[in-house]
């Protein structure tokens, strides 16, 4: 494997090594920098778990395509926090893979991926349909409730007024 992960480093750099490992690798040519360690490990992961970073990219992307629909202009959300939610989880979707590394259980089934937490929105879906009438009812019964204080402040300065008069008519 240390040639496999050699290659993909520094293709056609020649080299030796006692005992097959990177800690004992001496490049032919001394101008060549050797690779971090960490470089060397990442690279032995990407060459080791191929399989299971294809798996991984398809759901993200699935995820990513599944979600485009709430970032779009035209998508009805009740509240600016909505957007901003769907944006950030996007975000992360397109971030991890800088950060997980994925491998596949003994039955080929993606592991080691902690996935973003999709946000709840007020719309949007079949589920979200009974909500959307609750919040239209209460929506509603808050302009009523508005008119009517509105109605009782009318009322309220009505009488204010004309109690004003009747101390201006008692004074003279």
């Amino acid at each position: 494997m240390l040639a496999q992960v050699l290659n993909s480093l520094l293709p056609g750099v020649s080299y030796t090594s006692s005992n097959d490992t990177w800690e004992n690798v001496i490049f032919d040519d001394t101008n060549v920098l050797k690779p971090s360690l960490h470089e060397y490990e990442y690279t032995l992961y990407r060459l080791t778990n191929v399989e299971a970073i294809k798996q991984f990219r398809e759901e993200r992307n699935a995820l990513l395509d599944k979600s485009d629909k709430y970032v779009t202009p035209d998508y009805p959300h009740r509240l600016e926090l909505d957007i901003q939610n769907w944006k950030d989880y996007r975000l992360a979707l397109r971030h991890l893979p800088g950060t997980a590394k994925p491998t596949l259980d003994k039955d080929g089934n993606l592991k080691d991926v902690v996935w973003p937490t999709p946000p709840t929105t007020l719309t949007g879906g079949a589920q979200d349909t009974l909500t959307q009438r609750r919040v239209s009812k209460l929506v509603n019964e808050n302009t009523k409730l508005s008119s009517k204080i509105t109605a009782l402040e009318r009322r309220s300065t009505d009488h204010e007024l004309k109690l004003i008069r009747l101390s201006k008519l008692l004074e003279k």
